[in-house]
């Protein structure tokens, strides 16, 4: 009895309170007005957000638009295009207020952290089968030939791997960027802001060159997106790639420049951190997309018609 009156639970017994009566007024704050409904949690003082619902909806018709600009509809391009900037829009305000809420208010405890890492893994998992499906599409193709391509699944005017190094450049360049991110993280639990903020910069350079090196190639092939199957896998996959690492450098980017600011340490660099698992993950993609396009598609007798 003694021990049960130094304990937590001494006002639920000596009043006689109902247990789940106490729980519905104390962690769930019901009372007679039953409107005022606001789950509360012990270690969760996040305000409710209205941004994930807009990115979605503008994801929607981002997506919606540009199927409807394949269908070649006089206004689906401009439409995509306010899509688009409305989804980047949204992701910036969201980000704000993460940002005022972690720095400004001090809302993100560990538990709190660990719930957005998890949750960015389960995004991550989505994006995996999303590009699942394309390469499911395009090892269908490259795996059953049509012989009115020669028996290859080699678009014409692609050259192949060791025709072109801008491929190979390309590769280095991008796991040479996910090294330097790394770094970066290193030096931040060091204590060194000022060298991890320019490996930082250093790993988004790496990237912008990549994507100047995928420009470059794109300009110099020889066949469009309609021109076959094959063809129509090459853009969508590498350019879907592109987008991703688009979205990682705009990431990283937004991380550098919380970094400058001094808005990360030793124990507090979740943004950082999540912000280099998304760049290993592109840097993953792009390995197997490298691999399976330039490397598993090159055959011996398509690369001697070139000389």
């Amino acid at each position: 009895m003694n021990l049960l009156r130094n304990s937590p639970l001494k006002d639920l017994y000596f009043k006689k309170k109902d247990y789940f009566s106490h729980y519905i007024e104390t962690d769930l704050r019901i009372n007679k007005n039953f409107l005022n409904l606001k789950p509360s949690h012990y270690f969760n003082d996040i305000l409710y957000t209205k941004w994930p619902l807009y990115i979605s909806v503008a994801v929607f018709f981002m997506l919606f638009y540009f199927v409807m600009a394949l269908k070649r509809f006089t206004i689906a391009i401009p439409l995509s295009f306010i899509s688009l900037g409305l989804v980047l829009y949204y992701v910036f305000c969201w980000f704000s207020d993460m940002i005022l809420e972690s720095l400004v208010f001090g809302r993100y405890n560990r538990k709190v952290r660990g719930a957005l890492a998890y949750g960015f893994m389960l995004f991550l998992v989505s994006e995996v089968f999303i590009f699942s499906g394309f390469f499911w599409a395009y090892f269908d193709r490259l795996f059953d030939p049509s012989t009115l391509t020669g028996g290859t699944s080699l678009p014409y005017g692609l050259e192949p791997l060791f025709k072109s190094f801008k491929p190979i450049y390309a590769t280095l360049v991008l796991v040479v960027s996910g090294y330097f991110a790394n770094w970066g993280i290193y030096y931040t639990h060091l204590g060194s802001l000022s060298d991890a903020y320019w490996y930082a910069y250093l790993s988004v350079v790496c990237g912008v060159i990549f994507l100047l090196v995928q420009i470059s190639e794109y300009n110099s092939l020889l066949f469009s997106i309609a021109d076959s199957v094959y063809a129509s896998s090459f853009y969508f996959l590498t350019g879907f790639h592109g987008l991703h690492v688009t979205i990682g450098l705009l990431f990283l980017a937004v991380q550098q420049d919380r970094m400058f600011r001094c808005q990360f340490n030793k124990a507090r660099l979740q943004g950082y951190r999540l912000a280099v698992i998304y760049w290993h993950f592109v840097d993953y993609i792009w390995i197997f997309l490298f691999l399976a396009v330039y490397v598993v598609n090159w055959n011996y007798s398509y690369y001697y018609m070139w000389y």
